[in-house]
């Protein structure tokens, strides 16, 4: 038995597919170089362990759900009831660009999983942690310890004149938000005081 051609038009009476709900579909581009190591009557069930230790890409279980809907769909585009090895490629190849895509950085251009992750790309992160520590030493420099008010927007401009970065008004309210926080400023309507 061959586990990279099961027809799913009878998928709910394949024991393999009962088994794995259908990722023995999925991991056809994995599995189709291993069919001449496998012999005929080999139950598929058995070769999992096989399977496993081959597929160094760990795949979460919607990343197979996709993976298997996205395979039957292509071959439904062939208007064929069988998925074959070039759809299960295909899928993968979607797949991978897809997660490329939506994992690139477009400020650095590299693929960040902090992106896929928190939805914050790394050097973003590092872009607000870096607002913050100019904005806190511009607050401790330029504001008396329960002085007078400074509105956000003399802040903003301070901080633009000190900064190589582009800095806007609600990237400014973010970093005091963060100071907040800390205990360090009370931010009143568009006016901040030191603490």
């Amino acid at each position: 038995m061959d586990p990279t051609a099961q027809s799913l038009a009878g998928a709910e009476d394949s024991e393999l597919a009962r088994w794995l709900r259908g990722p023995a579909v999925a991991m056809g581009k994995r599995l189709s170089f291993m069919n001449a190591y496998l012999t005929e009557d080999c139950n598929p069930v058995r070769c999992w362990v096989i399977t496993a230790a081959v597929a160094f890409l760990t795949l979460i279980a919607r990343q197979i759900e996709s993976l298997i809907r996205l395979s039957e769909a292509l071959a439904r585009m062939r208007f064929s009831e069988m998925v074959e090895v070039q759809d299960v490629v295909e899928a993968f190849r979607l797949l991978e660009v897809a997660m490329q895509q939506s994992a690139t950085d477009h400020a650095t251009g590299t693929i960040d999983m902090d992106l896929i992750m928190t939805g914050i790309s790394a050097s973003e992160r590092q872009r607000r942690d870096n607002l913050v520590a100019a904005t806190r030493n511009l607050v401790m420099e330029k504001m008396q310890l329960g002085g007078p008010s400074v509105r956000m927007i003399e802040l903003l401009e301070e901080i633009r004149k000190q900064s190589s970065m582009e800095v806007h008004l609600h990237d400014l309210r973010g970093a005091l938000g963060t100071l907040m926080t800390e205990g360090a400023v009370v931010i009143h309507g568009d006016s901040v005081k030191r603490v």
